[in-house]
């Protein structure tokens, strides 16, 4: 079963998707980077992308059996 994590580059992100590996499943991470780092995703497939993306999310979603969303909220929803 593949796991689709959004936000997988980050903190919490990324140690979501080394708990779901040692659960055995298929991870795959969707991150933009723009505060997560691809030192995070090393060893899973990472996808960069926005999530604004509908062509990338949509084939992404085909692949994947659940979605786990985790992204970082932009600093002006913070407010």
């Amino acid at each position: 079963m593949a796991v689709l994590v959004i936000g997988g580059a980050g903190y919490i992100g990324s140690h979501t998707a080394h708990v779901l590996r040692k659960r055995g499943y298929d991870v795959i991470i969707y991150d933009n980077l723009s505060t997560g780092y691809k030192e995070l995703a090393e060893g899973f497939e990472l996808v960069v992308g926005d999530f604004a993306d509908r062509a990338k999310i949509n084939a992404l979603l085909r692949r994947s059996e659940a979605v786990c969303s985790l992204p970082r909220m932009p600093r002006w929803a913070n407010r």
